[in-house]
């Protein structure tokens, strides 16, 4: 487990309208050490091919990628999935329709350093 390590679970199921900008916010973030795990949670549109075209972008920002496809088993079980994958020593799994501020990650981890 690395302590200063950001997980980034990311459940997708559908999403590939709004993937783009959820990962543009990845990539400006100023936390830089993230573990980006990527679930296709048997996704039917194009979000697998969306999530292939923007793992070397992530990992070009030095970030850690681990995608799993796996047949649709709804969030809870996308999420469990992912969290087997973890080595960080903080976790978030935001929504892939969410949009991240670009301190997003940073402010969360300072605040829980903090208390």
């Amino acid at each position: 487990m690395n302590s200063e390590l950001v997980s980034v679970v990311v459940p997708c199921y559908n999403v590939e309208s709004y993937i783009r900008r959820f990962f543009r916010s990845l990539l400006s973030q100023t936390y830089k050490k993230l573990e980006v795990i990527l679930v296709n949670d048997g996704s039917t549109d194009s979000t697998g091919e969306v999530i292939k075209e923007y793992i070397p972008m992530l990992e070009n920002a030095g970030f850690k990628v681990i995608y799993i496809e796996q047949a649709n088993g709804g969030l809870a079980a996308a999420i469990n999935t992912g969290i087997k994958h973890v080595h960080g020593g903080f976790l978030t799994w935001p929504d892939p329709d969410d949009w991240l501020t670009p301190d997003s990650i940073e402010k969360r981890v300072l605040f829980l350093q903090q208390h």
